[in-house]
């Protein structure tokens, strides 16, 4: 048998509306009373109404998140920041995965728009290049900040990192270490991979750094690329001195691919990378990288997000806001 108010309210000999009010730590309602009635209500295992409630407040209190790949760690560990600032604002995640597939991305969308979410956070695919999904959120009026990769189009609420500087700060630290033979295994071009290129080339640039076209290998996000990018660049018959990953995952493969070619790191050649801390500090010896604080990010999102929903203003200020990654020294460069 469902337990409702009015049995919690009988019980105590007291009207709904004080239980309703005492469940809701409503000022109104001494501490004693709340007190009581919380005891009752645990006594009789009471389980709130939500979706009456959320009826009521016409509020769902639930927010949609997609991102491109759920057993990916970098975006784990951002979702698991969102996670802790909605669950202290009383909000739920309702979690997707799009598979870098715009047509699962579109049907997510449409899908959580049919569950009423209250807003939504996006990590958009790399296949996707018109924002008209996008437009159906913004036309029923839900709030929707990007998050984790760099937005194509205008007009949109986003955060994330600056792929580009990133790229340029582990550059320069490499060169500033006297390397000048550097070669770039990247990750997909067609978004924050491509950002990471442009950094390094137009870093080595302005050393005035000659570029060996056979050491820019372009790949994705993924060991393989890391592995098949060495072997590629082990066959050209001439070996830099430090190899600059697009990411953790790319540096897991490379490190397979150096061992297996009896060298060492950083002994015979150096590894760096663009990553964030758990990831990249699993590898032996631990990788120097540039650290994108994950966790921050999905904090930060979700703060922008709610601050978004909270707003009475339909037509406020689109943000879009930049956080600050940290070189981080550890042993796979000398």
């Amino acid at each position: 048998m469902t337990v409702k108010q009015s049995d919690i309210a009988d019980k105590l000999g007291i009207s709904r509306v004080t239980v309703t009010k005492a469940l809701q730590d409503s000022p109104d309602i001494s501490s004693e009373m709340k007190s009581k009635v919380r005891k009752i209500a645990e006594e009789m295992d009471y389980i709130p109404n939500l979706t009456a409630r959320h009826l009521t407040e016409k509020k769902t209190r639930t927010i949609g998140v997609i991102i491109p790949d759920i057993t990916n760690m970098y975006f784990a560990s951002i979702v698991r920041g969102m996670m802790e600032i909605a669950e202290k604002e009383s909000y739920h995640i309702i979690l997707t995965a799009s598979r870098e597939d715009s047509l699962t991305e579109r049907n997510n969308i449409i899908k959580l728009l049919s569950m009423n979410v209250d807003g939504m956070l996006v990590c958009q695919t790399l296949e996707t290049v018109e924002p008209d999904v996008f437009e159906k959120i913004q036309k029923r009026r839900k709030p929707l900040v990007f998050f984790g990769r760099p937005v194509g189009f205008d007009g949109y609420n986003s955060i994330g990192f600056n792929d580009f500087l990133a790229a340029q700060k582990i550059t320069e630290y490499v060169i500033e270490k006297g390397y000048k033979k550097i070669a770039h295994i990247s990750g997909d071009i067609k978004s924050d991979g491509g950002y990471r290129l442009e950094g390094f080339i137009q870093t080595m640039k302005k050393y005035n750094l000659s570029i060996n076209e056979k050491w820019i290998v372009f790949g994705k996000f993924f060991p393989e690329y890391g592995y098949n990018g060495f072997k590629q660049i082990y066959e050209s018959g001439d070996l830099p001195e430090v190899i600059f990953c697009g990411n953790g995952m790319i540096a897991q493969g490379l490190y397979e691919a150096i061992r297996e070619k009896n060298l060492r790191i950083p002994e015979d050649i150096g590894v760096v990378a663009v990553d964030h801390k758990k990831f990249a500090e699993m590898l032996y010896p631990k990788l120097t990288y540039v650290d994108y604080p994950t966790r921050i990010l999905g904090n930060e999102a979700m703060k922008l997000l709610i601050k978004k929903m909270a707003s009475t203003n339909k037509k406020c200020k689109v943000e879009n806001i930049i956080l600050d990654s940290y070189l981080i020294e550890n042993q796979s460069i000398r």
